[in-house]
């Protein structure tokens, strides 16, 4: 695979670092971080702008399987990627943070200005909080076709009306599937006669927003559980990730220094469940005041690091419940875990999350291994050749240790059924086994 990743600042290193390819080129207008990188990575190395025909030619672009812009500048990243595209490149991603070019928080945005996929950081870093604070207490948590396909993996610790019956006896909520049963440390990929047992852990997987309905069905309360967050920074993720709980009913208080910020975000959050306040995160005095004991989720995400880790320490000596912490330097990710930070959260790792996932096949994205490798789950773009294309799933010899666990075109997401016609172009996630995967491979 020729792969072109233009930018070598943090987040274009480290997408680099963890690339396979055959032949991978990169692309900066700054000698030094080249040489840096071409110290590090085993790869070509070109000085220029990503924005220049001549540039980019000289990279090989007409014959780039995955073109990939993270300048430090998203007009570069935007008109580079865009270029790559004209002048032959299969793929295009870009970096793109300003909030300015987006209608919505999404974090991934497909088929935009001509790029194929576009990713904001800061949306992403957002909706990956606001996962982990939707989902406490799963025991993990995957999101599939951009961010509107969830699967969770939830132990079974009571019994209750999903559990020891058959599933075909089972009323699931329409938008959500039983993809997997974790018995005894094994895997099993279920059937109509299969039961849930208590002591099992289930994979469930369907739309974000009917995911809590299962998770009722088997006793367990995800919205009841978190009540009340505290937010220090009001930057673009502090509105998006307060605009999110607030669709939740819950509680916020959002604590920022800059004042112009806080009207600002006074204005754009006018619900009744969240607060702005004046001042400085890592002053205890003003922590104290807001009870954090009491506090479900305690999140730091300004644009320091260092304010993010005093104020994560501070949280914790007050005993807050959890601690999720924005990291921006690779160093200081192991330094927060080793002082008893939960969670710490990078951009360049979930923006390279995600390119890898484009890295592969044309029409397959392997984008979870789960159990130890005992199973996969895989997001198939549907193509119009695919032996699977334009056919019911009742007519699909799918093969057992397999199952087809949702579908996403034309901006929904639903469960495929029987009678679901898989169209070209609509994403299909499947769960898998090792031992089946080639002859799934083969179906797409």
């Amino acid at each position: 695979m020729n792969i072109i990743v233009a930018g070598m600042g943090v987040v274009g290193l480290h997408i680099a670092s963890v690339l396979s390819a055959d032949n991978l080129t990169l692309i900066d207008t700054s000698a030094d971080s080249l040489e840096k990188a071409g110290d590090e990575i085993d790869a070509m190395t070109i000085h220029g702008s990503a924005v220049s025909e001549r540039t980019l030619r000289q990279a090989g672009v007409e014959q780039c399987d995955l073109f990939i812009a993270v300048t430090d500048m998203d007009e570069v990243n935007i008109i580079a990627a865009v270029r790559a595209k004209h002048l032959g490149a299969k793929k295009a991603i870009a970096r793109v943070t300003d909030r300015v070019y987006f209608e919505g928080e999404h974090g991934l945005y497909t088929d935009m200005f001509g790029i194929d996929l576009v990713i904001n950081p800061k949306f992403l870093v957002a909706l990956e909080i606001h996962k982990l604070i939707r989902t406490r207490g799963a025991v993990a948590v995957e999101d599939f076709a951009n961010n509107q396909i969830e699967m969770v993996q939830l132990p079974i610790e009571k019994a209750t009306k999903g559990t020891n019956r058959p599933l075909q006896d089972v009323k699931m909520p329409d938008n959500v599937r039983i993809a997997g049963i974790v018995r005894h440390g094994e895997l099993l990929i279920p059937h109509g006669g299969d039961q849930i047992r208590v002591g099992d852990d289930v994979l469930c997987i369907g739309k974000i927003d009917d995911i809590p309905k299962v998770e009722h069905l088997f006793g367990r309360e995800r919205h009841r559980d978190t009540r009340y967050v505290i937010v220090v920074g009001g930057g673009d993720i502090g509105l998006a990730l307060a605009r999110y709980l607030e669709a939740d009913n819950v509680d916020v208080r959002i604590i920022e220094k800059d004042r112009d910020r806080c009207e600002r975000l006074q204005e754009e959050l006018t619900g009744r469940h969240t607060e702005v306040l004046h001042g400085d995160g890592t002053n205890a005095h003003l922590l104290q005041e807001l009870s954090i004991p009491t506090c479900d989720v305690f999140v730091a995400v300004s644009q320091k690091d260092e304010v993010n880790l005093m104020a994560s320490l501070l949280a914790k000596e007050m005993r807050a419940q959890s601690c999720i912490s924005l990291v921006h330097r690779p160093d200081f990710t192991q330094i927060l875990k080793r002082l008893g930070i939960d969670s710490t959260l990078s951009p360049r790792v979930l923006v390279a999350r995600e390119v890898l996932k484009h890295v592969g096949a044309t029409d397959v994205l392997q984008v979870a291994s789960i159990m130890d490798g005992q199973g996969e789950f895989m997001e198939f773009v549907v193509s119009k050749d695919a032996r699977i294309a334009n056919r019911p799933l009742k007519d699909v010899n799918f093969p057992r240790g397999a199952m087809v666990c949702a579908v996403f075109g034309d901006g929904q997401a639903f469960i495929a059924r029987g009678d679901t016609v898989f169209e070209p172009g609509q994403r299909v996630v499947v769960i898998t086994k090792p031992k089946v995967r080639k002859a799934v491979e083969r179906l797409f």
